[in-house]
């Protein structure tokens, strides 16, 4: 009905929603008992929730997090929501194993899927963190980021498809998409081609370099942190991303579309 209504040059957008009264900072009491009983302490913590699985890139995180974390072992934790294996993802402890940390991945929710956890759960989730990161090779929206910046937490994510405009306006980093020579020598983006399970496309890989500097700039910048957090809160709480909003939208555009096919 939307295809015979809506001319494709005319397709409106309507984003999701994010409750932005469950998903928001939280007081400093609240996290550091949080943090407490979780064995964190005042550790820096980067954060990842996600499915585990192969697009979510959490093989290139944990890569990325070994050479952060060189020379302040002690001061950093890597917590994950997420399953540690699944079958059509990665053993995330294996892969840290590799690189000596598996010790020290924090684990939020066991049983895996972010669903497992209530939606209030999972904003004191996102309150443990002082930056999430996302190096996922696409995203449809990119809810996570979204809820992350409703939190009060800066974002660090691969500026590919929709993310740039969610993580947008100083609530983040964007890092860019890994460069290769060509076989003419040109250079491009580093692509991995996903089966037909995944629509059978070519999906960018993010900059490891890029990933691991952007890490450290946020780390060493305190200042920059609480900014780029505030700035992702005011992104988040904005009218387009209210589910209000959402369903308005959507509401106005099947009644114009029924509208229309009826005329």
């Amino acid at each position: 009905v939307l295809q015979r209504a809506i001319p494709i040059l005319d397709v409106p957008v309507v984003s999701h929603g994010v409750d932005s009264d469950t998903y928001r900072p939280m007081e400093e009491s609240v996290r550091a008992e949080l943090r407490g009983e979780l064995g964190i302490g005042d550790r820096f913590v980067v954060l990842s929730v996600g499915v585990n699985q192969i697009r979510k890139q959490y093989g290139t995180l944990l890569e990325a997090f070994a050479a952060f974390r060189k020379g302040k072992e002690d001061s950093v934790r890597l917590c994950i929501h997420g399953d540690a294996e699944t079958s059509y993802g990665y053993d995330i402890l294996r892969i840290a194993s590799h690189y000596g940390f598996q010790d020290e991945i924090v684990f939020t929710n066991p049983q895996g899927h972010p669903a497992g956890l209530s939606t209030s759960q999972l904003s004191f989730v996102y309150n443990l963190a002082d930056v999430a990161v996302f190096p996922h090779c696409g995203e449809g929206f990119g809810l996570c980021h979204l809820e992350a910046m409703a939190c009060g937490i800066p974002v660090i994510a691969h500026g590919v498809t929709a993310t740039p405009e969610i993580v947008r306006d100083g609530a983040g980093i964007l890092v860019p998409t890994a460069q290769v020579p060509g076989p003419d020598g040109e250079m491009g983006d580093l692509k991995l081609y996903f089966p037909a399970g995944d629509r059978g496309k070519h999906r960018p890989l993010i900059s490891l370099a890029d990933l691991v500097g952007a890490m450290e700039t946020l780390y060493a910048d305190e200042d920059g942190r609480r900014k780029m957090g505030e700035a992702g809160r005011e992104i988040a709480t904005l009218p387009e991303f209210s589910w209000d909003t959402v369903a308005q939208r959507f509401d106005e555009i099947l009644t114009e579309a029924a509208a229309t096919v009826g005329s």
